[in-house]
């Protein structure tokens, strides 16, 4: 008895060992070379449309703002492109402004959308900023098309070296606003490589960054938009 029980218990490992899942297609940053250091111009398409980084034109995210000096930050499309490291870009433009209605921080961000849908920071102006192609810089990820739990990718590359990591903590959270409501919330926490401050950002899928929690910077929950 005892040796067919054994018998039995060998049969099922096997069995176990053979019938492993099926490989499935890539999805999240799979095949993607973050940071990419010599992008293709025909690799982009001119619209951001991507599900949680939607770039339309003229629309404008406007948050309230706690922590620091900051009150509200305004972020803005504008009607006008920059080419980048051979690749056009949109320009996006945030405004943040003091308790005292002063403006303190005025910069733009570059991105542009590869034909698979994911989204790409080619740099920005303002402390710290950068521009891909320039001194070592080089265009990161910054929306995947199909972001995934657990991705990690470089999410700021200037001077030859990473400075800035992103993880995708969840693809099924949710956040509450001054706007609304809203599930189904991506939430990505960078973290700069030297200081170890994380700033965890939530998007919402048709609307795009909803919220965001910094640690020693600049929380925002979204208030209003303006098409």
């Amino acid at each position: 008895m005892r040796c067919l029980l054994a018998l039995l218990v060998g049969l099922l490992l096997l069995a176990g060992c053979g019938s492993a899942p099926e490989r499935i297609a890539a999805t999240g940053t799979d095949d993607l070379t973050i940071p990419t250091p010599s992008p293709d111009p025909d690799d982009f398409v001119e619209s951001v449309t991507n599900r949680w980084l939607p770039l339309e034109t003229g629309r404008r995210w406007t948050y309230d703002a706690s922590g620091g000096r900051a009150r509200s930050r305004t972020v803005t499309v504008l009607d006008e492109t920059r080419t980048v490291d051979g690749v056009s870009t949109t320009v996006v433009r945030t405004l943040t402004r003091s308790r005292k209605d002063r403006v303190i921080s005025d910069t733009e961000s570059w991105f542009a959308q590869d034909t698979a849908g994911n989204v790409w920071l080619f740099g920005r102006t303002g402390p710290g900023g950068w521009e891909a192609g320039v001194a070592g810089a080089q265009a990161t990820l910054a929306m995947a098309a199909a972001p995934r739990h657990g991705d990690g990718y470089a999410a700021a590359f200037v001077g030859g070296r990473v400075v800035r990591t992103a993880e995708v903590l969840l693809t099924d959270g949710s956040a509450a606003t001054p706007y609304g409501d809203f599930d189904d919330v991506v939430e990505i926490e960078e973290l700069p490589v030297s200081e170890g401050r994380s700033t965890v950002l939530s998007y919402a899928p048709g609307i795009g960054l909803v919220e965001q929690r910094a640690i020693e910077g600049v929380d925002l929950r979204l208030a209003s938009i303006d098409e």
